[in-house]
């Protein structure tokens, strides 16, 4: 047994002597030569992590420029769009000295999932339970004819959304149900515009009824606002793309 012992001894010195190329002979215990294997392999297995950990970095730091030139890309196009919402608004008003539209609730300019909402009260349009446009009704939307027949948006399409609120308008002989009335005061809006020159082939129109009620904070309805009439200015590709609109953009 003595003489087997001292025969791995000298076969593991041997096995050290190659693997460190020492130019002397050193013979090297059993478990000094497990542990020095162990020590290369451990020491093998954290250079691969550290080369993982490396290229993970590298990795995160391309993600992260990639971020901020979106952020920037977004905060562009967010401040270009108030911008655009701010002239509108600005266009939408009355100017001092000329008769004003009656305000109820008036013109709501803001952006919608498909492009640009211009939304009217549905008590400065219409009477109520009523789907004919009343006279300050027909000078609200001639406000808007320009913008829609302008250079910037007199491609677009549009479509004209009616909505009312919660109350039922079964009792009117004309019209069964609110989606009735709301599609009827759209199609009315769709109409006029169609007569102030905007192209047919431009315009399309949808009722909501009751289904999509503007609320308070509180959660309660606001009948008001809930009662309205939108124009919205429809977004496609090629003006996503003219425009540069981020693809990530999901207006609010």
């Amino acid at each position: 047994m003595r003489g087997l012992r001292w025969g791995a001894t000298f076969v593991l010195g041997v096995s050290v002597f190659a693997l460190t190329g020492c130019a002397g002979y050193k013979i090297v215990k059993l478990e000094e030569y497990e542990e020095l294997r162990r020590a290369e392999r451990l020491n093998t297995t954290q250079q691969g992590i550290i080369s993982d950990l490396t290229h993970h970095n590298e990795q995160l730091q391309l993600e992260i420029k990639s971020l901020k030139g979106r952020l920037t890309d977004k905060e562009a196009y967010i401040a270009s769009v108030e911008e655009e919402l701010a002239r509108l608004r600005t266009e939408l008003t009355p100017s001092a000295g000329t008769e004003t539209v009656p305000q109820l609730p008036g013109f709501d300019v803001g952006l919608e999932p498909e492009g640009l909402g211009i939304g009217v009260g549905s008590d400065v349009l219409f009477d109520t339970g009523k789907a004919t446009l009343k006279p300050e009704g027909r000078a609200a939307l001639d406000r808007i004819v320009p913008i829609l027949t302008g250079d910037k948006y007199g491609s677009r399409k549009i479509r004209i959304a009616g909505f009312t609120d919660s109350v039922w308008t079964g009792r009117n002989r004309q019209f069964a149900s609110n989606f009735d009335l709301s599609g009827a005061r759209a199609l009315s809006v769709l109409n006029y515009l169609e007569e102030k020159g905007i192209a047919p082939a431009r315009l399309h129109f949808s009722g909501y009824g009751e289904y999509q009620l503007v609320t308070s904070p509180d959660g309660s309805e606001n009948k008001t606002k809930s009662r309205r009439v939108k124009v919205i200015i429809l977004y496609d590709w090629a003006t996503r793309v003219a425009e540069q609109v981020p693809a990530d953009v999901t207006p609010q």
